[in-house]
């Protein structure tokens, strides 16, 4: 996480890690049941894309 500048600091630490695990598992629920297969984007540039961007615009100041 620190490759893309995340804070380390509470609460951005478990956001970040609430955000991933509950990508992570719809991500691994959504390919393990098919539901990618029909549709024509590659799921693999769909998935940087996303995430990356996610990622690189995480909020870093307190809210």
């Amino acid at each position: 996480m620190a490759a893309f500048g995340l804070p380390f600091a509470e609460p951005y630490r478990i956001d970040a890690i609430r955000l991933l695990h509950g990508t992570f598992y719809g991500y691994v629920t959504l390919e393990n049941t098919g539901r990618y297969d029909t549709n024509p984007r590659n799921v693999e540039a769909s998935w940087r894309s996303t995430l990356d961007a996610v990622l690189k615009n995480w909020p870093t100041a307190s809210r």
